[in-house]
């Protein structure tokens, strides 16, 4: 394997498992995965109450690039959801993830530093913490929430799900995310203040602030988003970190045919600092009455690399995935074929094309609902390149996972 190749596939991983669009896509990429909110059982909303649910899952996963070295890793991932109700107005969200991890990864060199990246507020732990055993708890939302008449108050740890599209999400300023990584469907919160007005029916007004120990660290947004026909628009201006920000998103449909889009211009406040970066990304998806349905996004980087070389660069200089740099290419396609075998079993094939590189990655999943509160996944990650005009296997990920939910 060439050394540009080690490097293309470093970079991959680091933006496979880098710990970063919207929730709803989330649900399409895994056919059966339970959205966040959707995860706590309403039981009782009386004042004075609260609800309480979670999952258990166990993963086992494999990766190689031949059959002469194979790494083996475990995973055992609870979650834990709290949710209080002082009034009918003010509630409070706690949610707790606890992951214990055994296995071949725990001995590559920074590890830990991919399980728990620096934050600016530190709500989390290694519990257990030996060269062979990691127990990491974290607390990734922490929110109180206050609505009134036609506002929305929140402050705390918390998602904001600015996104539009299916895969790439250059409006999602707040919370950039891989959609390689599988197994954090409820994504990675901020630590903000959100006050949102509602101005009518699918129109709002909202600003929002994301802590940071200086202003270079932190993000301030407004958004103003209304309909117009069958269109949802979104328009939103802000500061994110060294740049000014200004985009557009949309979801709608043509017809029968879901139409999604968003773009975002990056401004360096300062000259010399960085280039303009323009991200925009389009998706489309269609769902036939016998269960079978696609999807295809693309995303444009204007910054992006336009051959191994530069990504050799990129790397060698740090580049970590965010709402300015979703993917290091410059054109990036995704398309996704999903079937629901029957009510209990589903399967799906994506393809990702990196076409600047001419590299791609192969990602089946097939879901199983063994019961109302079990289930059985395999996934899939096999990635691939074009190296002296021949394609060359890079590395696979196989990975089963069971989940119990409670």
């Amino acid at each position: 394997m060439s050394i540009k190749v080690f490097f293309f596939f470093a970079v991959l991983i680091i933006f496979r498992i880098s710990d970063l669009h919207s929730q709803e896509d989330s649900l399409k990429l895994e056919n059966e995965i339970i959205l966040p909110d959707e995860v706590i059982s309403e039981t009782s909303t009386e004042n004075g109450s609260f609800e309480f649910s979670g999952y258990l899952k166990f993963l086992n996963s494999t990766s190689f690039a031949d059959l002469n070295y194979m790494l083996n890793d475990n995973h055992l991932h609870n979650r834990l959801n709290f949710k209080a109700y002082f009034t009918d107005n003010l509630t409070l969200d706690l949610q707790i993830r606890n992951r214990l991890l055994w296995g071949a990864s725990l001995s590559i060199p920074g590890y830990k530093d991919l399980i728990d990246p620096d934050s600016e507020i530190n709500l989390s732990a290694f519990l257990i913490d030996k060269p062979g055993l990691l127990l990491h708890s974290k607390i990734d939302r922490l929110a109180l929430n206050y609505n009134y008449k036609n506002w929305e108050f929140k402050l705390g740890r918390q998602r904001l799900n600015w996104g539009k599209t299916w895969a790439w999400n250059s409006n999602d300023l707040f919370n950039a995310y891989n959609f390689l990584d599988y197994d954090y469907e409820e994504r990675p919160g901020s630590d903000a203040v959100s006050l949102l007005y509602n101005t009518g029916t699918g129109s709002f007004v909202q600003g929002a602030y994301s802590y940071g120990s200086t202003f270079q660290k932190s993000i301030i947004a407004l958004r103003y988003q209304f309909n117009i026909r069958s269109y949802d628009i979104q328009l939103l201006a802000a500061h994110y970190f060294n740049d000014i920000a200004s985009g557009i998103g949309w979801e709608g449909n043509i017809k029968n045919l879901g139409f999604k889009g968003e773009s975002t211009i990056f401004i360096p406040e300062k000259s010399g600092t960085d280039k303009t970066a323009v991200l925009t990304s389009f998706s489309v998806d269609y769902f036939f009455k016998n269960g079978y349905g696609f999807m295809i996004s693309a995303l444009h980087n204007s910054n992006g690399v336009k051959d191994i070389d530069e990504l050799t660069a990129l790397f060698s200089e740090g580049e970590s995935l965010n709402s300015r740099n979703l993917m290091p290419n410059k054109w990036s396609l995704m398309i996704q074929n999903s079937y629901e075998i029957n009510p209990a079993a589903s399967c799906s094939l994506s393809v990702l094309y990196l076409a600047d590189i001419k590299a791609f990655a192969v990602l089946p999943v097939f879901t199983y609902s063994i019961s109302n509160d079990w289930d059985f996944n395999f996934i899939g990650q096999l990635f691939f390149m074009e190296n002296d005009n021949k394609i060359s296997n890079l590395q696979n990920n196989l990975v089963l996972r069971f989940r119990y939910s409670f």
